[in-house]
């Protein structure tokens, strides 16, 4: 077992980290807590969580520069499962002080190597606001480990064999099978089946006694063994090697596959179903010779194209996103930057499906906006150079963040040491369109569309050479903090070239400015 101490930030950074995995399908969050409302809801961004533990760490403590608390937990093989790694995970933070009532907490399982390991995500600032200890933290954090350990070992060793006693095995190969699934080496020595692991003598157990649990399949695990013959019959055909199923099984199924022989050549196996406890003979599954003819590279490639093409046949605004669904389901495989993600490679897809993914992508992001209105709509297709308007749908409901726009157009219109308000609104991801004799803020932070003037706002102040320090006449609503950092890039979403570059495009406050060169959302489409 290894705690790894990763490099702390101002801005939990790490949120971003993880979530990207779980986008590309390579982790999934176990659990988020005390994380009041964002929590509570089910839905939410990495920029709501960070916000979270921002504000968090900040109004309980301010002195401390950089809050991030970013552990990563692993352990050798599969030698643990997720679950495992997090009950150990809660006893680590116990003993290193991350434990009190109140403390925020994600902790995030990675699947993207051979080694079973967890992320956890927290602040080094305690709930009553006293910095959690980091004085010789890597040295500290090593001695807990050696202490869980060495309570540990035992103790597992024994749950892990009344653990194996729960589950329905006809042979004592089976019940070897199942314990060698979790890692551990079985011999027999004078009618006992003893357990070893790194060459020691962990534990034994009376033969006899396992041969009163032998017991033969009934309806409804016969049932289970024909839905697993369907699975194997799937999967293998997205794998090139035995050790490559094995993986996909264990990770999509919780399904083991124990060989027997040779690497290279292995004479049987069996299948444990650790979701329902039961132990499978192989061959009554499947045969040898049907689970081991894999299909070579381009084989796979091949039908991953094929999928592709009757797929974007069938749906022809389907999005990047929605696609990899499909093809992770499928395939395994996912489609990054216009390239299929297939193994350690990235094949370059055609042109014309390229094309055609950055524009339905450009679509759904365009539609995120939720145009309440014929102008909205418009200024958005202008905007995207959408020239067929009907691909973006008017919405009835008001925009989600439309307060918050609201707000933080107020608090910087009326920020008095704010010199340059075309500037300032830039930088916050906004930007300012004029049609139809009206002036609209597009806020790409929080994908939103207003009529300033609708709102009471001097849109004359945005013109070159206005005062900035000319006040609102109207009253300050309640202000809604949020985060005014740049939106990320979305390059690949927006680079497609639909349409000319549109001479009678209207203006966007603040022209040619030294802001044009910033690789943004705003300044992507015209490139």
């Amino acid at each position: 077992m290894i705690a790894t101490i990763l490099p702390s930030s101002s801005n939990f950074h790490a949120v971003d980290y993880n979530e990207r995995k779980v986008v590309q399908g390579k982790a999934e969050l176990l659990q988020i807590t005390n994380f009041g409302f964002v929590g509570a809801v089910g839905k939410y961004t990495p920029d709501d969580l960070k916000q979270y533990l921002v504000e968090y760490s900040s109004r309980i403590n301010k002195r401390i520069r950089k809050p991030q608390f970013h552990l990563a937990i692993s352990c050798r093989g599969d030698e643990y499962t997720k679950e495992q790694l997090m009950d150990f995970a809660h006893q680590y933070l116990r003993e290193m002080g991350y434990a009190e009532e109140g403390q925020p907490l994600l902790i995030y399982s990675h699947h993207d190597t051979a080694n079973n390991h967890i992320h956890i995500i927290t602040s080094r600032v305690a709930p009553d606001g006293h910095k959690i200890d980091h004085n010789h933290e890597r040295i500290h954090s090593q001695q807990v480990i050696n202490k869980l350990l060495d309570q540990d070992i035992s103790q597992k060793v024994q749950q892990m064999l009344a653990q194996a006693l729960q589950y329905r095995f006809a042979s004592l190969s089976q019940f070897k099978a199942i314990l060698e699934s979790d890692g551990y080496e079985c011999f027999e020595k004078d009618d006992r089946l003893c357990v070893k692991r790194g060459g020691c003598i962990l534990g034994t157990i009376p033969i006899e006694s396992l041969m009163t649990k032998y017991s033969l399949l009934d309806e409804a695990e016969q049932k289970r063994k024909n839905q697993l013959r369907a699975i194997l019959r799937k999967y293998h055909q997205m794998a090139v090697s035995k050790e490559e199923l094995k993986q996909i099984m264990k990770k999509r199924f919780g399904v083991d596959l124990i060989f027997f022989g040779s690497k290279d050549k292995p004479y049987g196996y069996m299948i444990i179903d650790h979701k329902n406890k039961i132990v499978y003979k192989g061959s009554e599954v499947l045969s040898m010779k049907q689970l081991l003819s894999f299909q070579n590279r381009e084989e796979r490639l091949e039908k991953i194209d094929m999928f592709i093409d009757a797929i974007l046949e069938d749906n022809k605004k389907l999005s990047t996103y929605d696609l990899n669904t499909l093809l992770w389901r499928q395939f395994g495989s996912y489609v990054t930057k216009g390239r299929i993600a297939f193994r350690n490679e990235r094949i370059l897809l055609n042109e014309n499906i390229r094309n055609t993914l950055r524009y339905n992508d450009k679509l759904q992001w365009l539609q995120s906006f939720s145009p309440v209105n014929e102008i909205e709509r418009n200024l958005l297709c202008k905007f995207g150079k959408i020239e067929d308007i009907e691909q973006i749908s008017i919405v009835d409901a008001l925009q989600k963040h439309l307060a918050a726009t609201v707000n933080q157009l107020r608090s910087l219109f009326e920020d008095t040491e704010i010199t340059n308000l075309r500037s300032s609104l830039f930088d916050s991801g906004m930007s300012i369109f004029q049609t139809n004799g009206k002036s609209y803020c597009i806020d790409f932070h929080n994908r939103s569309i207003i009529c300033m003037e609708d709102y009471g706002f001097d849109t004359q102040r945005l013109k070159p050479g206005a005062n900035s320090h000319t006040k609102l006449p109207t009253e300050r609503q309640t202000d809604i903090h949020i985060n005014k950092d740049i939106i990320n890039t979305i390059t690949s979403l927006l680079r497609h070239k639909a349409g000319s570059q549109d001479s009678n495009r209207e203006w966007e406050v603040g022209g040619n400015s030294r802001y044009d060169d910033m690789d943004d959302e705003r300044t992507l489409l015209n490139r």
